[in-house]
């Protein structure tokens, strides 16, 4: 009997327990933060009314409580609004979304709504430094984030955190090179709105007209424009590189690309086999090549076009058709890499390995 049907088996087998018995005795089966198993209410012929674990432990801890209907109701229909937000805050982190500190401002939310219904005395402790930025140790936002969460993280010790910050710092000084750089084609920015317009500016350059430049010159202006588009570039593979280190080494699976590493970490909660976690593992390190592929390939575009603008500012007439071909080739490559990462979704999500990736 192979183990796929050994598996199987044994789930029917315990289905069928729980049928007979009701629910199981001491709590629900162990499981993830997320996982369904342990995201439900346990108590027969009830629909599950959440599916944090959290949020569950919220409203039965009110339950017990004995509150009035009235206050009941009121913090059911809280509950299932921060209900809706942290499903969503986790989807968008397995995925690889950029979630910045949303985990931590929903712990805030969820004990000010049980503080509110006398469920919970004073406030997280991170409350007050995340919103006090007199302590803040970086400028630009997204690195506060990082490093206020690594601090956090059991798997760094003093060293690496000490390392960490010096990478971070490094990081700002070459954020503030790049907006000193913006700030120079683009002209000042207002100081109120500054960090928000360097990131506005950072998606949209093209439709901006850079201060300073001949006008007579657009090949020279747009030269200047793309080098920026490179730097940003490399700013923005190195924050993803921070990012990663938030994660234990030890859960990375071997994979640097934050997307590769929630699609391993998707196929490792699975319930796939040795030998088919290892088939995975292959194909995705494939996969990741292909990524790195795509993004040399887009900044080989780039470079190329700013060479012709630099050649064409000089007077010469340089070959159009070159970066052009690069852009198609980059364009090309970018649609099947989000083709696959839709594929592998697929059959993770299904359980089982997609032959054809």
């Amino acid at each position: 009997m192979n183990s796929k049907m050994e598996r199987l088996i044994l789930t029917f087998i315990l289905i069928v327990c729980i049928n007979a018995f009701g629910k199981v005795e001491g709590g629900s089966i162990p499981g993830g933060k997320y996982e369904e198993k342990t995201n439900k209410i346990p108590e027969m012929g009830e629909k599950p009314e959440f599916r944090s674990r959290n949020v569950i432990q919220v409203w039965e801890k009110a339950k017990r409580m004995e509150l009035s209907e009235t206050k009941m109701a009121e913090l059911k229909g809280l509950l299932a609004t921060h209900d809706q937000k942290a499903w969503q805050v986790k989807k968008d982190h397995r995925e690889g979304k950029d979630i910045g500190d949303a985990d931590a401002k929903l712990k805030i939310k969820l004990n000010q709504i049980m503080q509110r219904f006398g469920m919970a005395r004073g406030a997280p402790d991170n409350q007050k430094a995340l919103y006090n930025d007199v302590n803040r140790d970086f400028e630009d936002q997204r690195l506060e984030q990082l490093w206020r969460h690594a601090q956090t993280q059991d798997h760094f010790d003093k060293h690496e955190l000490d390392e960490l910050k010096k990478e971070l710092m490094h990081h700002q000084d070459q954020l503030n090179e790049y907006n000193a750089l913006a700030e120079d084609i683009y002209g000042p920015l207002n100081d109120a709105k500054k960090e928000k317009d360097r990131r506005e500016k950072r998606n949209a350059k093209d439709n901006m007209t850079p201060t300073g430049d001949d006008p007579a010159d657009p090949a020279k202006r747009r030269a200047r424009e793309l080098d920026l588009k490179l730097k940003h570039r490399d700013l923005n593979k190195d924050y993803q590189r921070l990012r990663t280190k938030m994660t234990p080494e030890e859960e990375r699976g071997g994979f640097e690309d934050r997307r590769v590493i929630s699609l391993w970490n998707d196929a490792v909660e699975a319930s796939f086999s040795d030998e088919e976690l290892e088939s995975i593992k292959e194909e995705l390190q494939a996969f990741e090549a292909k990524i790195h592929g795509y993004e040399e390939a887009q900044k080989a575009a780039l470079r190329e076009e700013k060479m012709y603008h630099n050649l064409k500012s000089r007077g010469e007439n340089p070959d159009v058709q070159k970066h052009h071909t690069l852009r198609e080739t980059a364009k090309e490559l970018g649609s099947k890499i989000s083709e696959t990462m839709g594929s592998w979704r697929k059959a993770l999500t299904a359980g089982r390995i997609h032959k054809e990736l």
